[in-house]
C-alpha cells in the first residue's frame, strides 16, 4: 500500500477508536463537527493566549493573567465544610511564593510532588490568601521539553459543553507530533506562504502570531482549490449529462420532451414538464435568452450554460406581435449553491489579484 493511501487512512481513523478518547468524548468531538483524525487537526482555534512572557512570582497581579516559574515547596488536600476537597500547592522563586489551588479535583494530588519544577499561568485572586484559583499548569521535566500549555502561543478552541479547554489542547498537540506527516503536500505552488503541513502546524501551536495569519491563508487557498477541483468535475459529469438529454429531446415530440422534464429536469419547472410559459425580452438570463429568441419555433437548443446550470431547450411557440415573446420548455441539469461565484472567481484571472479566494472561503463558514 502506498504512503500517501497509508496517510489518508489515518487522517481518516475515527477519533473514538484513539487511546484517551472513548465515547463521551467522541460524542462532544462530534458536535464540534470533528469525527476523524484529519477534522480535528483542522479544528480552527478561536483565538490565541501569548504566554511566553516568564514573571518572576512577585509580579503576579488580580489585573490579568501572567506566566511564573518556581518549584513547589509544599503540596496537600485540604478537607472543607460540606465534604469539598481542596488541593493546593506553593511554589517558590528568587522573588517570593504563590499557592495555587483547585476545588474538587481529586486527581491532582497525583500529578504534582515536592520538588516538581512547574510553571503556571493565572490571574492572582484576593481574599486573606491571596493565590492562582484553577491556574494553567505545566511540569518542566527539562529545559527542552516541549510546553503544551503555558511558555508560549497557545490556541484556546471552540468548546462544547463539559470538554475540557485543556484536554482538547494535549490531544491536538499529541496528534500533531504524531501524525502532521500523514497530510499530503498539493502538486501546486503557494508563493510567500507555508506548506500545508507547516500551517496546520503553525495553526494550532505558532511560533508567532503573525505566522497564523499565513497558515490560516494557506489553508484557505488548499480548501479553496479543493473546492474548485471538484465542482470543475462536476461540471464535467453535468455536461455530458446534458449533452445525453439533448440527444434524447432532439427526437422527442411535445409530450415526450414533457415527459423527459418531469423525470430529469432538477430545475422548478420539472412538474410542468419543463414548462415557462410566454416572456418577452428582459426576463431571463442573457445567455438563455439570446438561444431562445434566435431559435425557430419547434426548434431544440443546448446544452446551453447559464450560472444555473445547463439547459436543453425546446422553443414551443412564438409570438411576433409588438412585443415579440417565445414559449419554451427547458430541462434543467442545475448547478448547486455556490458554484457560480467560485466558477466565475476560477475563470477570471483578474478577480484572482489580493485574496478573494479567502472571502469565498470564509463565507462559507470555515
Amino acid at each position: 500500500m502506498s504512503e500517501k493511501k497509508i496517510g489518508s487512512l489515518v487522517l481518516a481513523r475515527p477519533l473514538v477508536e484513539l487511546p484517551g478518547v472513548g465515547g463521551e468524548r467522541a460524542a462532544q468531538l462530534a458536535r464540534l463537527k470533528c469525527l476523524t483524525v484529519g477534522h480535528l487537526l483542522k479544528h480552527r482555534p478561536r483565538r490565541y493566549e501569548d504566554r511566553r512572557d516568564i514573571r518572576p512570582i512577585r509580579d503576579l497581579s488580580p489585573e490579568e493573567p501572567r506566566l511564573a516559574r518556581g518549584k513547589i515547596m509544599v503540596l496537600g488536600t485540604n478537607r472543607l465544610r460540606g465534604g469539598r476537597r481542596r488541593f493546593e500547592f506553593v511554589i517558590e522563586d528568587d522573588s517570593g511564593s504563590v499557592r495555587c489551588r483547585w476545588w474538587n479535583c481529586n486527581y491532582m494530588e497525583r500529578l504534582f510532588h515536592r520538588g516538581d519544577d512547574v510553571l503556571v499561568y493565572g490571574k492572582l485572586t484576593g481574599g486573606k490568601l491571596a493565590g492562582l484559583d484553577h491556574p494553567e499548569t505545566e511540569i518542566i521535566k527539562s529545559d527542552d521539553d516541549p510546553a503544551v500549555h503555558v511558555n508560549r502561543i497557545v490556541p484556546v478552541y471552540p468548546l462544547t459543553e463539559g470538554m475540557p479547554q485543556r484536554w482538547l489542547r494535549r490531544v491536538i498537540f499529541g496528534l500533531l507530533e504524531k501524525h502532521i506527516e500523514e497530510f499530503a503536500e498539493p502538486n501546486y505552488s503557494a508563493a510567500g506562504l507555508p506548506s500545508r503541513r507547516e500551517a496546520i502546524r503553525q495553526l494550532h501551536f505558532p511560533d508567532d502570531l503573525d505566522q497564523t495569519k499565513a497558515a490560516r491563508r494557506r489553508l484557505a487557498l488548499d480548501e479553496f482549490v479543493e473546492l474548485q477541483s471538484t465542482i470543475r468535475r462536476r461540471r464535467v459529469t453535468m455536461q455530458t449529462k446534458a449533452k445525453a438529454l439533448f440527444k434524447k429531446a432532439k427526437k422527442a415530440d411535445a409530450t415526450a420532451f414533457a415527459a423527459l422534464a418531469k423525470e430529469n429536469s432538477e430545475g422548478p419547472t420539472a412538474s410542468r414538464g419543463g414548462d415557462l410559459g410566454f416572456f418577452s425580452r428582459g426576463r431571463m438570463v442573457k445567455a438563455f435568452e439570446d438561444a431562445a429568441f434566435k431559435a425557430k419555433k419547434g426548434a431544440t437548443l443546448g446544452p446551453i450554460e447559464t450560472q444555473f446550470g445547463f439547459h436543453v431547450i425546446r422553443v414551443f411557440d412564438k409570438k411576433a406581435e409588438e412585443i415579440e415573446e417565445i414559449k419554451p420548455g427547458t430541462i434543467v441539469v442545475a448547478k448547486a449553491n455556490g458554484e457560480c461565484e467560485v466558477e466565475r472567481f476560477a475563470d477570471d484571472p483578474a478577480r484572482q489579484t489580493g485574496c478573494s479566494f479567502e472571502r469565498i472561503y470564509f463565507s462559507r463558514g470555515n
